[in-house]
């Protein structure tokens, strides 16, 4: 999105290249089935007020196109804002 920065990303066994607008990271380790790892990406809001939208895309490697395998991404927002205190 134009309306956020990339910032960083952390997540053990992940690297990450950042050429804008696209982050691409890659696992170093494999999984079972079941399995899952985090990767945590962080950006900064640059527009005030905008409304973000981003998209994840997941592949693997040496994983048959078929129905029963399933790879998904979960992308979550958080918002933090700055605490303003005022004397009365």
């Amino acid at each position: 999105s134009s309306h956020l920065s990339y910032v960083s990303f952390s997540g053990t066994g992940w690297s990450c290249s950042f050429s804008a607008p696209n982050l691409v990271c890659s696992y170093s380790g494999s999984l079972n089935s079941g399995q899952s790892v985090t990767l945590t990406i962080v950006g900064r809001a640059v527009t005030a007020g905008a409304v973000v939208s981003n998209t994840a895309t997941v592949s693997a490697s040496g994983v048959p196109p078929v129905s029963s395998n399933t790879v998904s991404a979960q992308v979550e927002y958080r918002v933090w804002a700055p605490i303003v205190r005022r004397s009365p």
